[in-house]
């Protein structure tokens, strides 16, 4: 039961992406009931209290067109009038129009057949009111209108239904409904399609080291030109890490750095004609150490300089590393030194791309099969500079620094006869020099002299 449980689990668990596409799911579906919810209520009541104020200002005006025409004393055209009403009004059911008399009002006209009067049934009341009733499981207004023209008296009940325009309402509230649920929908998919396109490595979650301990990155690819200023120090490895982004590089991708547990460092990938460089571990001193060592500042000095280049170089300096693109079918071209010998010590990009690391002078020949191309490799250009050298300097490092300034005081401190007696071995020397060429000349003259005579006797 355990294992399948613990099965269950490991196909359940969900990378980052996963994650966050599932909480922004669930919190824009609470936040799309919420908001139905609160439109339904507010829809309702705003549709019902519009409904309530037209069926009484409906019910006012037709009392005011009775009292104006005295339809008191022509009964026919009083109903005619409220036909009119009712059948433009569905939502009117009855009209009862009283006529006050000194006992008990009279019930003078009616738009219902064989239904109780409104009065008497409902409500005796005789002024302006406006009542809910239940009738026949229905939800009603029984609205009172009170009716004068000076010669007659009465007034009017209408009972108007209530829940007449629910079907609206609930027409409004689906479409609504609809819009909403779509846009979560479109909202949710595009957020998908945000992480597949624009974040092809997938972070599957955040792993965070136990107290009191931190990883380190140790698989580093120094002959990459990221690392390759690193390739003497190691310092990166000194990094403490105590948090990463556990990641998925995919196959067209290249890791060029991991942690200790295997899990990728640094992920470079190409966009277009660009490069892409995915960090696994902040840049800041709150999941690793990094930039309080010496190493932060040139590793993203190399990194951002990578990353930035457009173009390839044209020559490049002894022992550093440059890329040479591959063919137009994907394969790697035959690379030959400046010796002429065919190289072989050489690394593959992702890509298809050659990584040669230049160490001899001269100029590669790259043997591309539509035509062959040349990257040149210079040694140090320091050697060729022409600014004229301070003596200071040169002194200090012939010296290596000891007794520059005490030798320069002392020569400057000395008279004109002690320097000209620290020069008279000098006159001695050039004196012997002089000796020895004139001796050398004339035994070679002597020598010259007698091969000649036995040639000649000969």
């Amino acid at each position: 039961m355990q294992i399948a449980v613990a099965g269950i689990v490991m196909r359940l668990r969900l990378n980052l992406q996963q994650k966050i596409l599932l909480l922004v799911a669930g919190s824009m579906s609470l936040i799309l009931i919420a908001s139905s919810y609160l439109h339904s209520s507010r829809i309702r009541s705003l549709i019902e209290k519009d409904h309530y104020d037209t069926a009484v200002s409906q019910t006012v005006a037709l009392g005011n067109r009775i009292a104006e025409y005295d339809y008191f004393s022509n009964l026919e055209d009083l109903q005619q009038e409220m036909q009119v009403v009712v059948s433009s009004r569905p939502d009117f059911r009855q009209i009862d129009v009283y006529e006050n008399q000194p006992t008990v009002p009279r019930l003078i006209a009616t738009t219902a057949t064989g239904t109780s009067d409104l009065l008497a049934a409902w409500d005796a009341s005789t002024a302006a009111t406006a009542t809910q009733i239940d009738r026949n499981n229905g939800e009603y207004w029984l609205i009172t209108t009170p009716i004068s023209n000076g010669q007659h008296s009465g007034f009017i009940k209408a009972l108007v239904h209530r829940s007449s325009h629910r079907e609206l309402v609930n027409s409004l509230h689906r479409e609504y409904n609809l819009v909403l649920f779509g846009a979560v929908i479109a909202s949710v998919l595009l957020l998908y399609l945000l992480f597949v396109y624009f974040f092809r490595k997938p972070v599957k979650e955040i792993v965070q080291t136990k107290p009191n301990e931190t990883v380190a990155i140790t698989e580093v690819k120094f002959d990459h030109p990221i690392f390759e200023i690193f390739r003497e120090s190691g310092r990166l490895s000194s990094a403490q890490v105590v948090a990463y982004a556990r990641s998925e590089p995919q196959a067209n991708a290249d890791v060029l750095a991991r942690f200790e547990d295997g899990s990728p460092t640094l992920i470079e990938w190409r966009k277009g004609k660009g490069r892409v460089l995915a960090f696994t571990t902040s840049l800041g001193p709150s999941w690793n150490d990094l930039p309080l060592t010496p190493a932060f500042l040139p590793f993203v000095h190399q990194m951002i300089k990578y990353a930035g280049q457009r173009e390839e170089g044209s020559w490049y300096g002894l022992g550093q590393t440059f890329m040479v693109k591959h063919e137009r079918d994907g394969t790697a071209p035959a690379i030959d030194t400046p010796a002429g010998a065919r190289l072989t010590d050489t690394r593959s990009t992702a890509d298809g791309d050659v990584l040669v690391t230049a160490h001899e002078p001269g100029f590669y020949k790259l043997r591309y099969s539509a035509q062959p191309d040349f990257a040149a490799v210079d040694i140090n250009g320091d050697e060729g500079d022409f600014t004229k050298l301070n003596f200071a300097e040169f002194v200090a490092g012939v010296t290596g620094g000891a007794g520059n300034a005490e030798g320069g005081d002392a020569s400057q401190n000395l008279s004109k006869e002690e320097v000209e007696g620290r020069q008279r071995i000098w006159w001695s020397l050039l004196f012997l020099a002089l000796l020895l060429l004139v001796t050398e000349s004339v035994l070679a003259r002597r020598t010259k002299v007698v091969r000649m005579v036995g040639r000649f006797n000969d």
